[in-house]
């Protein structure tokens, strides 16, 4: 993963909080854009971390890929991810992160489909082997999903937004179709 992050345009890594006490961990994907392809570089999730220990993987995993910035979802807890990510840095000397924030405003399915349609077409290639991250994105389709699935979904849509704006559903059935 480390010699194709090397040729990425582009490399970011998703985060997305656990949205209650009893929520199963941080979502914290890697993934690259070269050219119209999305990479999935490293899944770097945690299990019920401290915040500082998921901000802690957040950075090291930036500096591992050397990351062009982090997105993270600031629904739960508003600028508590952000915030944390900084606070972290700061404490470890660390220069500042550069953080994008989201939000989510649909369904987890809805914003995951484009995304899906994206993996169905072939933009979107695994490098490694990722089995609890697959798993999670299997469970999203039925409605269930968690850290992982939510912090790759955040990562994709924002390495490959310009070409999820050109593919759409096919009605009802779930499939997709590339728009020119």
């Amino acid at each position: 993963p480390e010699e194709i992050a090397e040729e990425c345009q582009l490399v970011v890594v998703g985060v997305d909080p656990t949205g209650s006490k009893e929520g199963h961990g941080t979502g914290i994907v890697v993934g690259g854009r070269i050219g119209k392809m999305g990479y999935l570089l490293a899944d770097r999730s945690k299990d019920n971390a401290t915040p500082n220990g998921w901000a802690e993987a957040v950075i090291d995993a930036y500096d591992e890929f050397d990351a062009n910035y982090v997105v993270v979802e600031r629904n739960y807890g508003g600028d508590m991810v952000a915030n944390t990510v900084r606070l972290v840095a700061q404490i470890k000397e660390h220069p500042p992160i550069p953080i994008k924030e989201v939000r989510a405003t649909r369904g987890k399915t809805v914003r995951a489909e484009p995304v899906s349609g994206l993996v169905q077409q072939g933009y979107i290639k695994h490098i490694g082997e990722f089995s609890r991250l697959e798993d999670q994105l299997y469970a999203l389709a039925s409605g269930e999903s968690d850290d992982r699935a939510d912090g790759y979904v955040w990562t994709f849509t924002d390495l490959l937004g310009h070409i999820i704006k050109r593919i759409k559903p096919y009605a009802g059935n779930g499939r997709v179709t590339r728009v020119d």
